[in-house]
């Protein structure tokens, strides 16, 4: 019996998972208020957190200065704050989540069921439409876990006859 010769099968690539996750995009989910309803977005990184509402975008960074180990206590450890706030922005405006990623986040603090938090959904960036007239602002971002960076960016989308001059923080 004749048979063909058995194809030669491709090495896979040596990869690790850690360099996969190296560097992410910005995951943001939604913070719900007390009524369950959507309050702006959050995203945890390797450096601190971002907070978008309807306010403007508010960074919590980690100090890098002191030592941290594993007995460093989560409410203790030093945080640096910036708050970005658009002047003459529109009053009535309110974040929304953009580019939706695979996965949810789940967050059980305390120990109340009816305070948990289950199946918010993720996604890349966070959205304000309409931050002035003819202008729309969104935040994307990469967390980079191995270098201990954080890149954020933000874009403005200017409509055509929409005045960049209005731009202003």
């Amino acid at each position: 019996v004749n048979r063909p010769a058995a194809a030669a099968v491709p090495e896979a690539p040596n990869l690790e998972v850690a360099s996969v996750l190296d560097s992410i995009p910005l995951q943001v989910y939604p913070k719900l208020n007390q009524n369950q309803t959507v309050d702006g977005y959050i995203a945890n990184t390797a450096l601190g957190s971002l907070l978008f509402t309807s306010k403007g975008l508010s960074l919590a960074i980690i100090d890098p200065g002191p030592s941290l180990d594993s007995s460093t206590e989560m409410n203790l450890v030093p945080m640096r704050a910036l708050q970005v706030q658009y002047l003459g922005a529109n009053p009535g405006l309110r974040p929304e989540g953009e580019n939706l990623q695979p996965g949810i986040v789940n967050k059980y603090l305390g120990s109340d069921p009816a305070a948990w938090q289950e199946g918010l959904p993720v996604f890349g960036g966070v959205r304000y439409n309409r931050l002035y007239p003819g202008i729309d602002l969104v935040y994307s971002g990469v967390d980079d876990w191995k270098s201990g960076s954080l890149h954020v960016k933000g874009t403005f989308f200017v409509a055509p006859g929409g005045d960049p001059s209005q731009i202003r923080w």
